[in-house]
């Protein structure tokens, strides 16, 4: 049996469930209620989503996690044969994890999360904010100094990086990894959907090959499965209002910024 220790919103556990919903697998869902809670720790030390449990072993990381699910159990194998293209699909999941994860909880916590943090009591935000070091310090100037924080401009550059290498990769092939849909177009379904939440799809209007592969990736069942069907009622209701809004601040940061013509 395999069960899956996640939040709905959280979006590593997003990157595991749309791999789970490709692979059509059938699993039990685990809601976390609290990340701090010991019998919660013993599971996860790090004190975060998601974590798989497969015959009663368990498998933390998200990235890890679909790599053993898609090696566990065979077709529809979501990763490569080729050798170059498994390459290139580890370099889109290594760039991933190394600085788009970072970044894009800079901005999440900018625009929604810290407004969450900023409501509760010093001693509920201590055991709220996360447990790694540099993650924390990050959120903590966040919450003291908003869309202003020195980390919000760094975060925005990152992605308009992005969707560049992006555009670039996807003139050449349907997918990131060739032209066969695989793990590195699972995990990059919910940053690209992140980014439309932070109202930052302006970021690839202008890009054709990646706008299209957007339509592709929400067209398929995985993107209702694993993330829309998750979605809090309260979330959508918020979510135009929260995304226009961003999408201004963030449009006027990047423009003041930019280069003259």
């Amino acid at each position: 049996m395999l069960a899956l220790y996640h939040l709905p919103m959280a979006i590593c556990a997003q990157k595991v469930r749309v791999c789970l919903a490709e692979k059509d697998l059938d699993w039990e869902s685990r809601i976390v209620a609290d990340l701090r809670a010991p019998e919660y720790l013993k599971l996860n030390p790090g004190g975060y989503v998601p974590t798989l449990e497969h015959a009663g072993r368990l498998v933390t990381e998200s990235r890890i996690i679909s790599e053993y699910l898609d090696e566990a159990f065979g077709d529809p194998s979501l990763t490569p044969r080729d050798p170059y293209l498994r390459a290139q699909m580890g370099l889109w999941t290594k760039l991933l994890d190394e600085e788009l994860h970072p970044n894009i909880f800079i901005l999440t916590c900018a625009v929604s999360l810290r407004h969450w943090y900023a409501a509760m009591s010093p001693e509920q935000r201590k055991a709220a904010l996360p447990l790694d070091a540099l993650k924390r310090q990050r959120a903590e100037d966040i919450i003291a100094h908003g869309e202003e924080s020195q980390h919000v401009m760094p975060a925005l550059r990152c992605f308009v990086r992005l969707v560049e290498r992006m555009e670039e990769s996807l003139k050449r092939s349907s997918w990131l990894a060739g032209d066969t849909y695989s793990l590195a177009d699972a995990d990059y379904t919910p940053y690209l959907q992140r980014l439309t939440d932070l109202g930052l799809s302006f970021l690839w209007r202008d890009k054709p090959a990646l706008s299209a592969w957007v339509d592709r990736v929400r067209a398929r069942d995985s993107f209702h499965a694993a993330i829309i069907k998750w979605q809090p009622p309260e979330h959508r209701e918020r979510a135009s209002g929260v995304a226009k809004r961003a999408s201004e601040l963030f449009a006027a940061k990047l423009a003041s910024v930019a280069p003259a013509a």
